[in-house]
């Protein structure tokens, strides 16, 4: 077939500006400051706060020894911070040490730090949430101090901190004693009028004789500031009424000495159901958990119908026991991170108009019925601790 030659040079000429602008456009991604992570802070300035970017090191990344304990002593990242009237103009003024616009959309942590937390975290969570190049995804972590402290650390097995920090929360389910939220989740709970957004906590510990960085826990806020913390206990009992247990160990004493019984969560399902009997306030609590026992004293022989049964219970009591610790320290932060007040207008929407306004008051007088059954799926392979005859 032969082709026109007007036909033919159109052709060549659209080819030819595609690839021209297409080499215009293209840009090298190691020429691009990736932020792996963004943190708040405040600064010396009382009235004032900061930006911490940690910015990757495309370079350094491709080495696999550099950064965390590795062979190389040249880390795979480097901090920058920088303040300002406002956020933007803080995040803006990185470019004077950077060089160029930060690449904020590989940024999967987003740090705050306690200060900040406790002045309130509205309009730096409304400034991200506009933000194209933030995920929503990205994760919400409060620190104990400081952003800079986190973010200074030298991980031990990453090659960059916040990575580190990513790693840990992805790993929670194994103890359920933190949770995983992410900016828009945290921002959620935040424009509820009644549940209390919380965020995992970090924080620097000894390991080895090195510093390392650790999330446990979890920061409770009420009308955008931090009101408190809940410790591990108190963080799980409030994972097992939202339904997000996954795994974990219960730590359950023996009957007659008070030694320790490990037995590890294998499954766990909880509805949480309200109701209004008169001026009575209830939360029905309905739990179906399935454990293994893990461990056991020298001697003890648990595989019995009657060593089942106490277990079972154990297990039960043990799962009360962490939600009531959570549902005290709610009460004592004036927080309602259970979201008892939306379960409540969701089935009661007439009368929740009127107790509405008197929330904070009504909280505390609501009384939790639990229903815990649970169950031992397996008991590992050995039926009898290791013992002589």
């Amino acid at each position: 077939m032969k082709i026109k030659p007007r036909l033919l040079l159109l052709c060549l000429c659209i080819a030819a500006f595609t690839g021209f602008s297409g080499c215009l456009r293209s840009t090298e991604i190691s020429d691009l400051p990736l932020t792996l992570g963004l943190g708040v802070d405040k600064s010396d300035d009382p009235a004032g706060f900061k930006i911490i970017a940690q910015i990757a090191k495309p370079s350094q990344l491709k080495n696999p020894a550099s950064g965390g304990g590795g062979g190389s002593s040249e880390p795979a990242y480097a901090n920058f911070e920088s303040g300002g009237e406002t956020i933007f103009d803080a995040i803006r003024n990185l470019t004077k040490m950077i060089g160029d616009r930060i690449f904020a959309s590989h940024s999967e942590v987003l740090l705050f730090g306690n200060g900040i937390a406790r002045e309130g975290m509205r309009d730096y969570i409304d400034f991200f949430l506009r933000n194209p190049d933030v995920r929503p995804s990205a994760y919400i972590i409060v620190t104990q101090s400081t952003v800079k402290e986190i973010m200074d650390l030298k991980p031990l097995l990453e090659n960059v901190p916040v990575t580190s920090l990513k790693r840990i929360l992805k790993t929670q389910e194994f103890t359920s004693e933190t949770a995983k939220v992410t900016l828009i989740e945290f921002t959620s709970c935040l424009m509820s009028k009644t549940k209390s957004a919380v965020a995992p906590v970090a924080g620097v510990a000894e390991n080895g004789g090195k510093k390392a960085a650790f999330i446990s826990g979890l920061a409770v806020f009420k009308n955008y500031k931090l009101a408190g913390t809940f410790n591990r206990k108190e963080t799980r009992g409030l994972l097992w009424v939202l339904d997000k247990i996954k795994k974990g160990i219960l730590n359950v004493p023996k009957k007659e000495d008070g030694k320790k019984i490990a037995i590890e969560i294998i499954s766990s399902k909880c509805k949480a159901i309200p109701e209004i009997k008169g001026t009575k306030l209830r939360v029905h609590i309905k739990i179906r958990e399935q454990g293994s026992l893990s461990e056991q004293p020298v001697g003890d022989d648990f595989i019995s119908l009657d060593g089942l049964e106490y277990l079972k219970q154990a297990q039960a009591d043990a799962i009360k026991d962490e939600i009531m610790s959570a549902f005290n320290k709610s009460v004592e932060l004036k927080t309602d991170p259970f979201g008892f007040g939306e379960l409540l207008h969701k089935k009661y929407p007439k009368e929740w108009k009127n107790m509405e306004q008197y929330w904070d008051s009504l909280y505390p007088t609501i009384e939790l019925v639990f229903d815990i059954k649970t169950s031992l799926v397996k008991t590992d392979a050995i039926t009898k601790s290791v013992s002589p005859e």
